[in-house]
C-alpha cells in the first residue's frame, strides 16, 4: 500500500512538472518574430544575436550570427539596412514547414524539432526609406553615368540578388567597413582563388559589398556617388519572411534566417514599382526536405537555443 502511494505521488510530481516545463515552453512562434523585430528596430546587436539560432543542424553564417547584420561580411540575407531604423512591420502569417529529424529513426514526442515561416509586411513609413543600389555600385565598381540612369529608371532586373544587401540608408563612405584580409590558411587545398577556382566570373564579382562606388560621367570624370542618390528608388514597402524554429516543445523558439522578398521601390519621378521575388529563391535555407542527412547528436552544439 505504501509503495502504491508513493508511486502515485511520484507519478502527480512528474505530471505537474511536466506540465509546467511544457507551459514555459510553449511561447508562440509569433511571439519570438515579434520580439526579434522589436530588437532589430532597436538596433543594439548583443540583444539580436541570442535571437537567432538552429533546430537541427550547425548553419551559422561564416563569423556567426552577427553576418547578418554587418554589409561587410557579404551574407546575402542582410538586416543591416532595417538595424537601428524606424519601420512599421504588420500582422504574422504562419506556416508550417517540415523538418528534418535531429535522431536517425525519428524524434519522442516533445523532442521533435519544428520549423515555420512567418510573412509580416514591413513599410518604410517613419521617415526612413532605404536607397537601392545597382549591383556594380554596391560591390564597388565605378558605374558609367548612362547605365546608372538606366538602373534608375527600370531596376527590375535581377533585383532580387543580394537584394538586402543593396539596400544602404546612406551612400556616404564608411558605411561599409573594409574587411581585415583573411588570415592565411595552412592547408593547401583552400588557396586564396579558391572561390576564382570553383565559380565563374560573374559569381565571384560580387562577394564583397562596399561603400557606394563612383559615378563615370560623359567626360570621364568620375563623381561620388551621393551626388546622385537623389535619382535612386527609394525602398517603401516589402515582406520580411522570418524561418523560425525549435528544437522540441520544451525549447524556446529561435530566427534561423530572415529573407526579404517582393519589394515595393519608388522611383525618381514617385511613380512605384511592385516586384515580385521568384518563388525557387524563398526555399527554407537550413530545414532541406531531400539530401539531408540526420544529425546523430545536436547536444553539443555551441549556440543551441534553449
Amino acid at each position: 500500500m505504501v509503495f502504491l502511494r508513493n508511486l502515485l505521488l511520484f507519478a502527480i510530481i512528474a505530471g505537474v512538472i511536466f506540465i509546467i516545463a511544457r507551459t514555459l515552453g510553449s511561447d508562440e512562434s509569433t511571439d519570438q518574430a515579434s520580439l526579434f523585430l522589436q530588437k532589430l528596430q532597436d538596433g543594439d546587436a548583443a540583444q539580436i544575436v541570442p535571437q537567432f539560432g538552429e533546430n537541427t543542424c550547425h548553419c551559422q553564417p561564416r563569423g556567426g550570427y552577427l553576418a547578418y547584420l554587418k554589409y561587410e561580411s557579404g551574407e546575402q540575407d542582410n538586416l543591416a539596412f532595417l538595424l537601428g531604423h524606424p519601420f512599421s512591420f504588420g500582422e504574422f502569417v504562419v506556416k508550417s514547414v517540415p523538418t528534418i529529424s535531429k535522431y536517425k529513426g525519428g524524434d519522442a514526442g516533445f523532442e521533435k524539432p519544428e520549423s515555420v515561416e512567418i510573412d509580416t509586411p514591413i513599410s518604410m513609413d517613419k521617415g526612413y526609406s532605404p536607397y537601392f543600389l545597382p549591383m556594380d555600385m554596391a560591390f564597388g565598381y565605378p558605374m558609367k553615368k548612362t547605365d546608372f540612369d538606366a538602373f534608375c529608371k527600370d531596376p527590375s532586373p535581377d533585383f532580387a540578388r543580394a537584394l538586402s544587401v543593396r539596400l544602404r540608408p546612406t551612400l556616404a563612405s564608411g558605411l561599409v567597413a573594409k574587411a581585415a584580409p583573411p588570415e592565411k590558411d595552412k592547408r593547401p587545398e583552400f588557396s586564396a582563388d579558391l572561390y576564382k577556382e570553383l565559380l565563374p566570373p560573374e559569381e565571384t564579382r560580387y562577394l564583397k559589398p562596399t561603400d557606394a562606388a563612383e559615378i563615370v560621367d560623359n567626360d570621364g570624370k568620375t563623381q561620388p556617388a551621393a551626388s546622385f542618390q537623389k535619382d535612386l528608388p527609394r525602398l517603401k514597402r516589402a515582406v520580411l519572411r522570418l524561418y523560425i524554429g525549435r528544437r522540441g516543445e520544451l525549447k524556446r523558439w529561435a530566427v534561423k534566417k530572415v529573407r526579404l522578398k517582393d519589394p515595393v521601390f519608388q522611383l525618381a519621378d514617385g511613380k512605384e514599382l511592385v516586384l515580385e521575388t521568384p518563388s525557387e529563391l524563398l526555399v527554407d535555407p537550413v530545414s532541406p526536405l531531400k539530401g539531408a542527412s540526420h544529425q546523430e547528436d545536436t547536444e553539443n552544439e555551441s549556440a543551441p537555443p534553449q
